[in-house]
């Protein structure tokens, strides 16, 4: 049996991850509602894991992860972001690599590498199918588990997911992380336990930072049509922030031959904000121009080709094709197709501070 201790102020996430735990047959889940009760919980039994989720003050997180007693009886405190099923079970399976359940999606997960780049092809990207979604994850998420593909700096969640007509995801928690979709076609109905509802199109974009908790859910409200979007989780640079919930419609025309800011940090920017040093910039370029572009100090670019094809710093990309870059101070952009779309983000690719202890 693996145990699991549950901390947060915040109940209905907390029943979520019980319920998504216990759904392992050996694993069990106990939800305690103060560090008192927690600590009762651990001189009474064995416990394996404490999960602290949304909510938990800064001083009692710093206390816990420094414990040096819970480190001596090897119970790994981890701080959990993300909400729900997305992130747990990478979450366990990093610290307790023996209780991995789940390989690779396809097999073919391979990474390209070299000195301060990686590129994720297409066709080498997992698979997850359901009745929901397909879904087509670069680093691990929900049941997929590599242990080669946790993130990219802050970058953590890029999905390319697909979702039919009439289906979606139902109501799910999230807790600190921020959360941005990025529609490529057809459309998205959110709605969510902030009293938000929106109607997101491919001209939009929506951006959660998911803080303290909230729940919500996506579905495709056309019947005969499929709706593509990109899900992308970016660790927040604190935790615990109020919950929020933007959609922001632009310009397309804004993103022709040049990038259009989609994401920053700065609230006084016309775009999404976001609780962390990142960017995120879109741009629909004619072929055989070049551009060159500039991460600031400790921060990596992840670009995607959405549409197209691109050398960057002399790789070749194609739809779908995705590449990290860290440790470069110019990165150089030169398209090959007419009308190829890319989508770079820009993180911190210090994240220390998500490790697990």
């Amino acid at each position: 049996m693996v145990e699991f201790a549950l901390l947060g102020n915040h109940e209905d996430i907390l029943a979520t991850l019980k319920r998504v735990i216990e759904k392992t047959d050996g694993w069990n889940a106990t939800i305690t509602k103060s560090e008192v009760e927690l600590r009762t919980l651990i001189e009474k039994q064995n416990i394996d894991f404490i999960f602290l989720s949304a909510g938990v003050d800064d001083a009692t997180e710093t206390q816990l992860l420094e414990d040096q007693n819970l480190k001596e009886r090897g119970i790994k405190v981890i701080l959990h972001y993300g909400g729900g099923s997305g992130l747990l079970k990478s979450e366990i399976f990093s610290a307790r690599p023996d209780l991995v359940l789940y390989k690779p999606g396809t097999g073919t997960e391979m990474n390209e590498t070299g000195k301060g780049f990686i590129i994720h092809r297409a066709e080498n990207r997992a698979y997850i199918t359901s009745d929901l979604a397909k879904s087509y994850p670069t680093f691990s998420f929900g049941d997929y588990y590599n242990p080669e593909r946790l993130s990219f700096g802050a970058l953590r969640v890029f999905n390319d997911d697909v979702v039919e007509g009439s289906k979606g995801f139902g109501i799910h928690p999230h807790d600190n992380m921020e959360i941005i979709s990025v529609p490529i076609s057809g459309r998205l109905e959110h709605k969510d336990t902030l009293g938000n509802q929106a109607i997101v199109e491919s001209y939009d974009i929506q951006v959660m930072n998911a803080g303290t908790g909230l729940f919500h859910s996506e579905f495709n409200d056309l019947k005969d049509e499929e709706s593509s979007f990109l899900q992308i989780w970016i660790y927040p640079n604190q935790r615990n922030t109020p919950a929020d919930y933007n959609k922001i419609t632009f310009n397309t025309a804004d993103r022709i031959n040049k990038f259009q800011q989609l994401v920053s940090p700065n609230k006084q920017d016309n775009c999404g904000f976001i609780n962390q040093d990142a960017w995120i910039t879109i741009a629909v370029f004619d072929a055989n121009r070049e551009e060159v572009l500039t991460p600031r100090s400790g921060n990596g670019l992840y670009i995607f080709v959405i549409n197209g094809s691109i050398l960057i710093n002399d790789h070749l990309l194609n739809t779908r094709d995705g590449i990290g870059l860290w440790e470069s101070e110019k990165v150089s952009l030169k398209i090959i197709a007419d009308k190829t779309e890319i989508l770079v983000i820009e993180v911190p690719m210090d994240i220390s501070y998500t490790h697990a202890i």
